[in-house]
């Protein structure tokens, strides 16, 4: 036996004479979602993009931003984002122009407080995320063990 080249399936597995199978390779589904907009909602905004990410359980997926115009892009949310519902990466560092300074920003300053909720490891980069009066995107802190980067919430009491 040795290394399988593509298009070579890997031997059977079970005991000779009996319903046998064969081993398959281990898949890990993603999906990436991609901000193009600055609107609060509709196609190509942020909280679009949280709603189609929860839509997918069990799915590693990615928020990316890809905004045109130069210099900072600035998201300011009406209402509170979407809970996050699954494990999330969002990622301001592939905004165009981007070299080590956030370009993207999610003002709340038009949002009305929420309760945090959701209880899902995330990887936030490359955004600046302000003037919220509560929690713009609660994540909460780490927990030893966890790979670094990735943030859980905390346990947060009913207000």
């Amino acid at each position: 036996m040795g290394n399988q080249g593509p298009g070579q399936s890997l031997p059977p597995v079970g005991p000779p004479g009996k319903l046998r199978s064969r081993r398959l390779e281990t898949r890990t589904l993603f999906s990436t979602h991609v901000v193009t907009t600055t609107a609060d909602s509709g196609f190509g905004s942020l909280r679009q993009a949280i709603l189609d990410a929860n839509t997918s359980p069990g799915v590693a997926d990615t928020i990316t931003f890809n905004i045109s115009g130069s210099g900072v892009q600035t998201i300011v949310p009406l209402s509170p984002l979407p809970k996050i519902m699954d494990v999330l990466v969002l990622d301001g560092t592939l905004q165009p122009g981007y070299v080590g300074s956030p370009l993207v920003e999610i003002n709340g300053a038009s949002a009305r407080a929420a309760r945090p909720r959701g209880r899902f490891a995330c990887t936030i980069k490359g955004l600046a995320i302000n003037g919220f009066s509560n929690v713009g995107i609660h994540v909460g802190m780490a927990r030893r063990g966890d790979p670094p980067g990735q943030l859980r919430r905390h346990r947060t009491p009913p207000a």
